[in-house]
């Protein structure tokens, strides 16, 4: 490029994702890089990845489930296919152990990258076959585990990006107490042990390996429309013959 000419522009509007509303919602973009590459892809040729991690109650699951209806993206969820992989050989763990997904991705976790690499290469398959034929935008929640976001960051058949969803802890037991019908002390205690076990996976590492971080702290209006702008910055033009799979 020589210096007279203009940078090619990214198709994609990046400055949709970051926000900052006067009820205290907000949305940062903390790795630029990362986040240029994502929004410069070609989705023809490269399908795109929204890995969500967070705290419990924060609003990934309500994130995934506004793209599914909305026809934006498809839905997967990592721990589920990781059960089937070990539940049929395709991923084999030292000893032979079939534990719940969530303590075999902790084995993993301690397993080499190669080791990890083929194991989620088996899972992108997966993936791949869920999708196929559908849009190629997903969002894969939830990843609790730092390995994953690592080895899915080294492939160069896709891109994607890092999403960190984070909201007041009053907040998190008001909404999971809602849901639920269970008193507000009971609800404190259980979200508490969910904090805690995922910080047992790597939840502080994944917070840091995000490149992009939201503090759901607002009402839910302010939820929603960000989620839209996100939405248009991603698919601009919607062609309803085109659909979204939900794996979940």
């Amino acid at each position: 490029m020589s210096s007279t000419e203009a940078p090619k522009p990214f198709p994609m509007d990046i400055s949709r994702f970051e926000a900052n509303t006067n009820d205290g919602f907000s949305a940062k973009i903390r790795n630029i890089q990362r986040f240029q590459e994502f929004a410069g892809a070609d989705v023809k040729s490269q399908p795109l990845y929204l890995m969500v991690s967070g705290t419990s109650e924060s609003g990934k699951s309500y994130m995934g489930t506004r793209f599914v209806n909305d026809n934006i993206a498809n839905r997967l969820k990592i721990y589920k296919v990781l059960a089937q992989l070990i539940g049929n050989d395709t991923v084999v763990l030292p000893g032979n152990v079939k534990p719940n997904p969530f303590d075999g991705a902790s084995i993993i976790g301690a397993m080499s990258s190669e080791d990890q690499t083929k194991i989620m290469d088996s899972i992108i398959n997966r993936f791949a076959d869920i999708t196929h034929g559908f849009r190629p935008i997903s969002v894969v929640e939830t990843i609790k585990h730092p390995w994953m976001i690592e080895r899915i960051r080294e492939r160069t058949d896709l891109q994607s990006l890092a999403v960190f969803i984070d909201a007041p802890f009053d907040k998190r037991v008001e909404r999971e107490s809602l849901k639920t019908g269970k008193s507000v002390e009971e609800t404190k205690t259980k979200v508490e042990l969910k904090d805690s076990t995922k910080t047992s996976y790597g939840n502080l590492a994944i917070r840091e390996m995000a490149d992009l971080e939201i503090w759901n702290g607002g009402d839910i209006s302010s939820y929603n429309n960000y989620i839209q702008n996100i939405e248009n910055a991603l698919v601009p033009v919607k062609n309803p013959a085109i659909k979204v799979v939900e794996y979940s």
